[in-house]
């Protein structure tokens, strides 16, 4: 034996190590499933059937005592006794008297229902009137005499009544009902006490740690308290199931419909000698012989399964660098340039691991360099865009000033002379390329009150702009040149008086910039298209274009430009740039 397996190759060995494994797995299992199966059997007997259904009967002994015990509490208060000897006297109560000796019962009913909650409701009958828990709130639409209880009184008291809807209060709840006439020594009150019970606390109660078992509840008079199961009602008036219920305990096995039971039963001795039955299915004991070929299965199972993952979790261990390589490789592949290869091994694999970490470091870098070098490029064409503003305003602001000098207009030539000095301080902004919406309106301002000076009667202009955004950053010089295009080529040949509108709004995070006149217009759609080829056939189009590929290098995807025009009626360019804080610059 010892030759051949050490001649035989290593799969045979694996081989053959696994199938003694699984022979020992089944052998042992074989040893656990019997030895199991013997305990159950033994332990699952009548005797632990029985044990349930006394300490099911010891517990509703309990609640029936600590009822009996709250309803005791309550008729040796000082106000039942104040009841008692209001209705002994025989005299009628006035309306006030009956409210005020209720509302004095009110206290005792409530310590009542601490003691038991179970209690949902009581009421007391009197010749004198009716007296009961205001929270449960009678229901004025049944009298006592017409209640569903009243013939029970023909029945020796203390009585239960089975569950039945509850007449007497609103809500019509499903009760269980104690009915007794409290003893007054050599006094006839003919007064009777009505104490509802909750059927879903009391069965609630009695299921507890009961899952698997059907319950039964008989009453002293033979009759089913309440259902727990669809079978009870049926086995409730079944003679041949009922009969075999003899003596204070016991147990016997009865078939329903097929099913097999085994039925154990005893009675609550004090104080009102109800039955509690228990109904355990045949199933249910043999569920744990299934439970132990079960068993049986899964430890052969378990034992295959172990085999096999413990070779699948060796391999995975050998394998991890590799699989921690591959990782960082598809995260790269989805340009994830910041990921990089850890490993505590210090195989093969985390050499190759360390010199893709080099690699990506040397890419970063280079990237870094590319992108400062792009930033640099699109600021200095930023600057040459800024430094493209038509220098005829100049020319024609002079020759106006040096007119206006010889007409003696000396309080205009001042006003334009300052509003020029403001133009040119604005637009430097001190070197920045960013300015606040407040200066820009400002230089636009100055500069629209230059071009009236210099074209008398030509236009008027109008500028609104909320308070709220002055404060937000934009690129300056984005409004003058707009409504230079307007004065210049909105407002040739035109006949009547021309009007520019300035508006400037912030919604959602994005500042709106927005002009508009009623000049002679252009095809904004042929132009869009242009601009978007990058191409500018006019004057007219290049002061547009210099605007919108300014915008389009700052700001990118995240700035919009947009053009409509109807001739002569609205011509309407619009600017929206994201909302930026103080001190936001270039991304």
């Amino acid at each position: 034996m010892r030759k051949w397996l050490y001649s035989s190759t290593f799969r045979k060995r694996i081989w053959l190590s696994i199938s003694m494994f699984t022979a020992a797995a089944l052998i042992v299992s074989g040893i656990i499933s019997s030895t199991i199966a013997s305990n159950i059997l033994e332990k699952k007997s009548y005797s632990l059937n029985q044990g349930m259904v006394d300490k099911s009967a010891q517990a509703l002994e309990e609640k029936l005592r600590k009822i009996r015990l709250a309803v005791l509490t309550f008729v040796s208060s000082d106000q039942f006794n104040q009841l008692i000897a209001r209705a002994s006297s025989g005299e009628q109560l006035s309306y006030y008297d009956h409210f005020t000796l209720n509302k004095s019962l009110q206290t005792p009913i409530f310590q009542m229902q601490l003691i038991e909650p179970g209690i949902t409701s009581f009421l007391i009958h009197t010749p004198i009137g009716e007296f009961y828990s205001n929270s449960s709130g009678r229901n004025e639409a049944t009298l006592f005499e017409k209640s569903n209880l009243f013939h029970y009184l023909d029945h020796k008291l203390p009585t239960w009544v089975e569950s039945h809807e509850d007449d007497l209060f609103v809500g019509s709840k499903k009760v269980l009902s104690l009915l007794f006439e409290p003893y007054i020594q050599n006094t006839s009150s003919n007064m009777k006490m009505v104490v509802n019970v909750s059927e879903t606390a009391l069965r609630d109660y009695l299921m507890m740690n009961n899952d698997e078992a059907v319950m039964m509840l008989f009453t002293e008079n033979s009759k089913l308290a309440f259902e727990t199961d669809p079978i009870t009602r049926e086995l409730s008036k079944n003679e041949g199931f009922t009969s075999q219920l003899m003596g204070k305990k016991g147990h016997f096995d009865y078939t329903f419909k097929g099913e097999k039971y085994l039925v154990n039963y005893s009675t609550v001795s004090y104080p009102d000698n109800w039955l509690v039955v228990h109904l355990m299915r045949r199933d249910a004991l043999l569920r744990d012989v299934r439970l132990i070929q079960w068993m049986t299965v899964s430890t052969i199972v378990l034992f295959v399964l172990l085999t096999l993952l413990i070779s699948g979790r060796l391999t995975s261990r050998l394998l991890k660098p590799l699989n921690n390589l591959q990782s960082v490789m598809k995260k790269v592949e989805q340009d994830d340039l910041k990921v990089r290869f850890v490993s505590e091994y210090k195989d093969e694999f985390t050499h190759v691991g360390l010199r893709l970490n080099s690699m990506l470091d040397r890419i970063g870098l280079l990237i870094q360099e590319r992108t400062e070098a792009e930033k640099a490029e699109r600021m200095a064409e930023l600057k040459a865009l800024q430094a493209q503003i038509n220098p005829h305003f100049l020319y024609n602001t002079l020759n106006t000033i040096l007119w206006k000098s010889f007409s003696n207009e000396h309080n205009e030539v001042r006003q334009m002379i300052v509003s020029l000095s403001k133009l040119f301080r604005l637009g430097l902004n001190n070197g920045d390329e960013l300015t606040n919406v407040d200066k820009e309106i400002e230089h636009v301002s100055e500069y629209l009150l230059i071009q009236k000076m210099c074209y008398t009667d030509l236009f008027e202009f109008e500028i609104e702009c909320d308070d709220e955004v002055k404060d937000f950053q934009t690129l300056k010089l984005l409004l003058q040149p707009l409504v230079e295009n307007s004065i210049l080529h909105g407002f040739k040949d035109l006949h009547e008086k021309g009007l520019i509108r300035i508006s400037v709004i912030q919604e959602h995070g994005v500042l709106t910039m927005r002009v508009e006149d009623n000049g002679q217009g252009f095809d904004a759609v042929r132009k869009m298209d242009q601009f978007n080829m990058s191409e500018s056939s006019s004057t007219n189009g290049f002061a547009l274009h210099n605007i919108y590929k300014r915008v389009q290098l700052y700001y990118g995807h995240k700035a919009g430009f947009t053009m409509s025009s109807v001739p002569y009626d609205k011509t309407i360019i619009q600017i929206s740039i994201p909302v930026r804080a103080e001190g936001e610059g270039f991304e």
